[in-house]
């Protein structure tokens, strides 16, 4: 009897034993994200393709993202997506992808302008380059200047007759010419009306 009362209270105790000790601990660690990326200070998570976010949080309560992802193409010698840290220049960029190509224009882009998070950067080949600037010097070929155009050029601008034209130069032969496209709204008779017909006609270069 006593053997069996002993078997009872041990099988009991054992019982217990396994209920308050529990399973172990998870085989992996659960990570819980608060909603748009929201974080209190100290707390840790992972973006969408694992990498980890810094525990730096701005004044929103944002977190604040330590890298950034930039596209490097063109006449580099690795073009592709590169990780940089946030705050990189255009010349970390490219030597992230291996430097500049044989044929590249070397002086085309500003390698000390900063990068920006999913920003395509481009460099240019040596004719690609050439080509550009080509064009750019015909678009602004193509603008009225102002500050010297004659009177028959400046008529034929939208809305400009020779009577206007002639205002426009007296106006700048008076103040000295013309500091930004908009100063020819200060013209007697040049309204806003007028100036959002001519505004990408004109130049002050």
């Amino acid at each position: 009897m006593k053997r069996n009362i002993t078997i009872i209270l041990f099988s009991i105790l054992s019982v217990c034993a396994i209920l308050l000790g529990g399973c172990g601990a998870p085989d992996r660690a659960i990570t819980f994200t608060t909603d748009e990326g929201k974080l209190s200070e100290g707390a840790e998570t992972k973006n969408e393709i694992g990498l980890p976010v810094e525990n730096s949080v701005n004044e929103n309560g944002k977190a604040v993202q330590g890298h950034i992802y930039v596209y490097v193409c063109g006449a580099v010698e690795n073009p592709g997506v590169y990780e940089l840290e946030a705050g990189s220049r255009v010349i970390e960029a490219l030597s992230a992808a291996g430097g500049f190509a044989r044929d590249a224009d070397e002086n085309y882009v500003n390698l000390a302008a900063e990068l920006t998070d999913g920003q395509k950067l481009e460099f240019p080949t040596v004719d690609e380059a050439r080509d550009a600037r080509n064009m750019e010097e015909e678009e602004k070929s193509s603008l009225v200047n102002i500050n010297t155009a004659d009177i028959s050029r400046l008529m034929t601008l939208t809305g400009i007759g020779e009577s206007r034209a002639k205002d426009i130069i007296a106006y700048r032969d008076k103040n000295g010419g013309f500091s930004a496209k908009e100063d020819i709204m200060k013209v007697s008779g040049i309204k806003q009306n007028t100036y959002d017909k001519i505004a990408d006609m004109i130049t002050v270069d």
